[in-house]
């Protein structure tokens, strides 16, 4: 391709003892890089100077960097009771490819007497709905913001993950709209242990999943340890609300770092929960709420002792075309209760497990109610669950997306 040329031009004058005016001009026409730049600019005898650029259509292709339909200016002034100039200028771009990354109408604007120095925004070829901005702060401390918003989630997915979308998509594909906010101090770019602060938040009121969460992100450059902490995580599913306990999600060259963390259950709605893991003959009314304490490690998801119990009365009714192992057997008991479940009103509804989610779970349901199609009296179930709940959970997980954001072993 040859090597890179330039040409240019300028001329002085000295319409005064006093004062020199200068313009100039500066221009290549090669594959690449295409440009064509003016400007103009005085120097006074006291040391006072400013110059203007103006940057026509220009491009560049280069093996890391292409940009295309670049065009801008920069202006520098500086009076001689200034210890540093006043820089300004506004850089705009139809394209830019660098990184892995192609971003389209990309504006960037400097003014170093601002508290915001530095700023840019673009969007991701062909996904306007997504605005990607950045700002480096300079007061009262050095420091990078970078925010993304998107209308809609799961176009974030598709930039970033395009082999995911159909397993993110039952669980955010209507969680709009997206939010994530990052900040960083600017000394962590030359720092072996770089630390940022991250908020995001996804949906709406309107929608069937939000969530919300904020943190902070660390990364050693040295070890290549990074780490994912998270102060606060409250996601609002199935007409309720599920918050975990603060946990910090650690990897490193060997794997990921055993963490506990505990999920509060504040009345959901199991209707929606049936829904969700789409159980073969279930349907239920009715609210839960409870604690799951659990633990990541190489077994997988490890609960702990964990108890889910209803809010208030409401239906059970469980009429699958083959039952499940705990609820088999040709005895009186087991025929009463599958009968029983068939039309279970109850009054008082409790779950309890603990175990391996990946194996069998040590789980039972304990409930109070009636079956008026049965018998008026009140009846009481205490059932073993052995592995059945584990694979609803999994089932349930997985129709929300976040079985797979679990990290496999």
């Amino acid at each position: 391709q040859g090597d890179i040329r330039l040409q240019g031009k300028v001329s002085l004058e000295t319409p005064t003892p006093n004062e020199q005016v200068i313009e100039y001009a500066v221009w290549g026409q090669q594959h690449q890089l295409s440009f064509d730049a003016k400007g103009s600019g005085k120097i006074s005898a006291q040391g006072d100077f400013n110059f203007s650029t103006l940057l026509n259509e220009g491009r560049i292709n280069l093996p890391n960097i292409e940009i295309s339909r670049a065009s801008g200016d920069l202006k520098i002034t500086k009076s001689s009771a200034q210890t540093a100039p006043h820089v300004t200028g506004k850089l705009l771009a139809g394209k830019i490819n660098t990184l892995g990354a192609l971003l389209q109408n990309v504006e960037i604007v400097l003014d170093t007497d601002k508290l915001e120095s530095l700023s840019f925004k673009t969007s991701p070829a062909g996904f306007k709905d997504i605005q990607i901005e950045g700002k480096w702060i300079t007061s009262p401390q050095n420091f990078l913001e970078l925010s993304v918003n998107s209308l809609k989630t799961i176009d974030v997915i598709t930039v970033l993950f395009p082999d995911k979308i159909e397993d993110y998509k039952p669980w955010i594909g209507n969680s709009n709209p997206l939010s994530l906010h990052i900040k960083a101090p600017l000394t962590s770019l030359q720092e072996d242990d770089k630390i940022a602060e991250f908020n995001i938040s996804l949906g709406g009121k309107n929608s069937e999943m939000s969530l919300e969460a904020r943190g902070k992100i660390n990364y050693q450059t040295k070890t290549a340890q990074s780490s994912l902490r998270f102060d606060k995580l409250n996601m609002h599913i199935a007409g309720g609300q599920v918050i975990a306990s603060p946990f910090t999600f650690s990897k490193n060259e060997t794997g990921i770092d055993e963490f506990p963390v505990s999920l509060t259950i504040q009345s959901v709605d199991m209707s929606k929960i049936a829904k969700l893991a789409d159980i073969d003959g279930l349907t239920v009314t009715g609210r839960l709420s409870g604690n799951l304490p659990m633990t990541y490690s190489d077994k997988g998801l490890v609960f702990g002792d964990g108890q889910l119990t209803s809010d208030s009365e409401g239906l059970f009714s469980y009429q699958p075309d083959t039952f499940p192992p705990s609820f088999q057997g040709d005895d009186e008991r087991m025929q009463i209760v599958r009968e029983a479940l068939k039309n279970f009103k109850f009054s008082k509804l409790r779950f309890d497990m603990s175990g391996e989610l990946d194996k069998k779970m040590n789980t039972t349901l304990t409930a109070e109610g009636t079956n008026l199609e049965l018998s008026e009296q009140p009846i009481k179930l205490n059932l073993n669950l052995d592995g059945d709940l584990g694979s609803v959970i999994k089932q349930t997980l997985q129709s929300t997306g976040i079985q797979d954001r679990i990290p496999s072993r």
